[in-house]
């Protein structure tokens, strides 16, 4: 939870926020989407330096992933491949705060041109130790250029950094999303002034991107909560089990102990008697614990992003704990037994 929690996501959550437009459905189909996305690039162009403003189709943390096919025309025989894709302007960009790590961003007259952009992790697997810029791919059933590599971000969840595509906006998707790097009511206000202008039915909520952020995060918190309560309370009936199991062993050595003090053995080697026993015992159930705890960790690893599932530390405390349960369920009645007269321990039935 802790090292999810201090994940960096590849773009700035703090300032960021998202701009739903909600549109008359039955009056936008394909072609209106696109007029319309095709003046909201207009009317924000001038807004993106100054405020940091983009649009998107699949923004940031959402719950919906598209995506797309391509081949590689240099490579005969190489499979059709998926990846992620996602329409966004260059605005989108500056407004995330995303890092540009090779080529150019996009401009405004790349809308009709067959251009794209991947992230990192789209670099690194299929061109790995490779330049891809200029590069040509066949996309959608169109040959496109690649002219620029974003930095990974975590799309839809935050388990784990996918391929991504990224394609010149077209509104092809439905009614952009528009990011602003901006948290102020005012920037929003004058960007839904704008939709409105164009579009006067439609609707346009804000949320920020933290809020989006902490909502992934839940899963994380709660499943963590959960385990670590339903650990700490195994591991509580664990070491009460215990410690009832080895009080009552060593209770029902209390003639034995009786008959060896009786002969003349010292209550260190009493002591160490009890102890030995009960170590042994102690040995062969962390031995087989371990074994199987070990063994369901490492088929839940997928479930623990950021964690080894032989963590030592979390081994080692159990170790611990149980082992300092049995020290005490052992010493504490094994004390008691030879403080009791030796000829009344003889006649312990």
């Amino acid at each position: 939870m802790q090292r999810t929690q201090a994940l960096d996501p590849g773009f700035d959550v703090q300032n960021a926020t998202v701009l739903t437009v909600d549109l008359p459905a039955s009056q936008y189909t394909g072609p209106r989407t696109k007029e319309l996305t095709g003046e909201l690039l207009v009317q924000l162009g001038p807004l993106r330096r100054p405020a940091g403003v983009g649009t998107g189709a699949d923004p940031p943390l959402s719950n919906t992933n598209y995506g797309t096919s391509f081949q590689l025309p240099d490579r005969p025989g190489f499979p059709k491949l998926h990846i992620f894709s996602n329409e966004i302007s260059g605005g989108y960009v500056d407004a995330l705060g995303m890092r540009l790590l090779a080529g150019r961003n996009f401009v405004s007259e790349d809308t009709g041109r067959n251009v794209v952009m991947i992230n990192e992790a789209a670099a690194k697997r299929w061109w790995p130790g490779e330049n891809p810029l200029g590069r040509t791919i066949l996309a959608d059933e169109e040959m496109r250029q690649i002219v620029g590599v974003l930095s990974d971000t975590y799309s839809n969840d935050l388990s784990s950094i996918e391929a991504v595509i990224y394609f010149p906006i077209t509104g092809r998707w439905g009614a952009p999303f528009i990011v602003v790097h901006d948290r102020g009511a005012a920037s929003q206000e004058r960007i839904a002034a704008i939709v409105k202008q164009i579009e006067p039915r439609a609707q346009v909520r804000a949320e920020p991107l933290i809020a989006r952020f902490s909502r992934k995060l839940q899963p994380v918190i709660y499943g963590s909560e959960l385990a670590g309560f339903l650990g700490l309370l195994a591991l509580g009936i664990a070491s009460v089990g215990m410690s009832g199991v080895f009080a009552y062993v060593v209770g029902q050595r209390t003639r034995e102990i009786g008959v060896r003090m009786a002969l003349g053995a010292q209550a260190s080697e009493i002591v160490r008697l009890v102890l030995g026993s009960s170590a042994r015992a102690l040995a062969y159930g962390l031995g087989f614990g371990i074994a199987g705890a070990a063994g369901i960790s490492t088929l839940l690893a997928h479930a623990l992003p950021g964690i080894h599932p032989l963590d030592p530390l979390a081994y080692s405390n159990v170790v611990l704990l149980l082992s300092a349960a049995v020290a005490l369920a052992s010493a504490i009645p094994a004390k008691r037994a030879m403080q009791v007269d030796p000829v009344r321990a003889l006649r312990w039935e």
